[in-house]
């Protein structure tokens, strides 16, 4: 036997034992019904077999701006502080996205208009009597619109897998200038719940109480405390009690001015994961990376006494007393369930949302359709296997044979091939896989016909099956890579289920170039170099 088919067997047999020891270990549990006598538990259903929910969000991208345009409000601020100089006022225009510096005279706006010249890229500035207006310019704004969409989406798909969601897809749309993330979660039917979590803020902020006049029982005290408290950089924090049982959401027990920029925030968070408080409630432990432990470590310990407000989502769920300086890690306690605390605990490592999320639309898909499609996809690829290899026995007799034999290991080989990435099964993956069939046997029989015109002309079986195979080859693969080549941009460019086509339509052509093109021609070969091999049954 020459080395060349030594090679090409053990190449068959490895990837057949490793194709078996792929998908032995999942024919079982409650996964994918295979030939309605297995089950594929590693492969995930996607929506449209296991039902579920389709959600659409805006993206309110313009929320993001006026983050950028506070931001700028601090810098200006710090600014001035530097320069030991009194600030302008500020006027944030949320509809048309402009921040005003308002000056109390021109000779003002003149004598500080240099200080901040050349500090703001991006931004269009213009005179407006004594203010100084900036509007981001139409290429920073879509900059800043486009990162706002990246973070969501990606925080999205972090917490999809925080929660546990399998084979979710996510993807991005812009229509007439509106941008919204698509979202479906295979097997998830509890809509609110989903909501609750998947477009959670999860906005962390730890900040200092400077003192007791900084807390009180209702706004209006706080506003006569500190009646320019907006142009301090301040801002009114309400703190919830304990909910009655059956609510969601307790009374508020009292307010807090505090300072609008954090001490620290969740950023800088390493961990977080569900626990214990000290009375054994459920409550969520974190920790931060190294930098931001050494700070909150000196800030805890430089303000021994005074209380630490920990912010979620402009809310405080909680304000201990700073008993001791804080070495990196720390207790999120309140009014949460067992749930709550696993849930919020994968929300905060996942990190928060810099944009909020509008849901724009909602459905949901019942379980019992999608198997009714599992159903009728696998016995369509029962039936459609069955009519093929009847037909090649019926056509190409001896040669047929081994083209069903082909056959089978094609659609061994894509199985294995899904459970080996982890991918998604959708209705039309079924469907792939269904014309994958078809095609599977479609490079036997342009080999098996190129055999047929070299047997016509008079020559040996053994010349016949050698030239055959020559010959064909090239076609096959011509063939075959345009359609790979197709499946590719669709894979690129599609979305959720045409993604799911894409993955089944590249699997299966790879495996039945090879199956056609090296196990056949292997089979041949043995038989020429182990037997006469005078005859040909095709």
């Amino acid at each position: 036997m020459s080395r060349n088919l030594k090679s090409r067997l053990a190449l068959i047999a490895g990837l057949t034992v490793l194709a078996l020891l792929l998908l032995v270990p999942t024919m079982r549990g409650q996964g994918v019904p295979l030939f309605a006598s297995y089950q594929l538990d590693k492969l995930s259903l996607g929506l449209d077999l296991a039902g579920g929910m389709h959600l659409k969000y805006l993206v309110r991208t313009d929320k993001y701006i006026e983050s950028r345009l506070a931001e700028i409000k601090s810098e200006v601020r710090l600014i001035y502080e530097h320069e030991k100089k009194t600030p302008p006022e500020f006027e944030l225009d949320r509809k048309n996205l402009m921040l005003k510096l308002i000056y109390p005279d021109a000779e003002s706006l003149r004598a500080d208009d240099e200080l901040l010249r050349d500090r703001f890229s991006g931004f269009d500035r213009d005179r407006d009597g004594n203010a100084i207006v900036l509007t981001p310019n139409s290429d920073f704004r879509r900059l800043l619109e486009r990162e706002a969409v990246d973070q969501a989406e990606d925080t999205i798909r972090k917490r999809t897998n925080e929660l546990g969601v399998k084979g979710s897809s996510i993807h991005y749309q812009r229509t007439q200038g509106v941008d919204t993330l698509v979202i479906q979660l295979p097997g998830v039917h509890d809509v609110g719940e989903a909501k609750k979590w998947l477009g959670k803020p999860a906005v962390l902020q730890f900040k200092l109480v400077p003192d007791n006049r900084h807390v009180a029982k209702d706004v209006e005290t706080l506003k006569e405390r500190f009646p320019d408290y907006e142009r301090q950089g301040m801002e009114i924090y309400p703190h919830r009690g304990k909910p009655p049982e059956g609510e969601d959401q307790g009374p508020i027990i009292a307010y807090y001015m505090l300072q609008i920029a954090p001490d620290i925030n969740g950023a800088d968070l390493a961990n977080a994961n569900a626990s214990l408080d000290q009375y054994g409630l459920p409550a969520v432990s974190f920790r931060f990376n190294d930098a931001a432990a050494r700070k909150f470590a000196n800030i805890t310990g430089a303000n021994i006494g005074k209380q630490l407000a920990i912010v979620l989502d402009d809310e405080i769920v909680s304000s201990p007393n700073i008993q001791s300086r804080i070495h990196g890690s720390g207790i999120i306690s309140g009014s949460f369930s067992d749930q709550d605390v696993q849930q919020l605990a994968g929300v905060l490592r996942s990190g928060h949302l810099v944009v909020p999320l509008e849901v724009q639309e909602e459905r949901t898909i019942s379980a019992s359709l999608g198997a009714d499609s599992v159903h009728k996809g696998t016995l369509a690829m029962v039936i459609g296997m069955a009519l093929v290899m009847i037909f090649m026995v019926i056509y190409y007799k001896g040669a047929g044979l081994l083209a069903d034999l082909a056959l089978v290991l094609n659609i061994l080989f894509i199985l294995a091939g899904l459970s080996l990435f982890g991918a998604t099964l959708t209705f039309p993956g079924i469907a792939g896989m269904i014309l994958t069939v078809g095609m599977a046997v479609d490079g036997n029989i342009i080999v098996f016909e190129r055999i047929r015109e070299e047997l016509r002309i008079g020559k040996s079986a053994r010349s016949s099956v050698q030239s055959g195979y020559d010959k064909a080859t090239w076609t096959i693969l011509d063939a075959n890579i345009t359609t790979v080549v197709a499946a590719l941009m669709l894979f690129q460019f599609g979305t959720g289920p045409i993604k799911g086509f894409a993955v089944t339509l590249i699997i299966g052509v790879l495996s039945s170039m090879f199956t056609a093109i090296v196990v056949t021609r292997s089979v041949y070969d043995i038989l020429i170099e182990k037997t006469r091999f005078e005859r040909i049954s095709i």
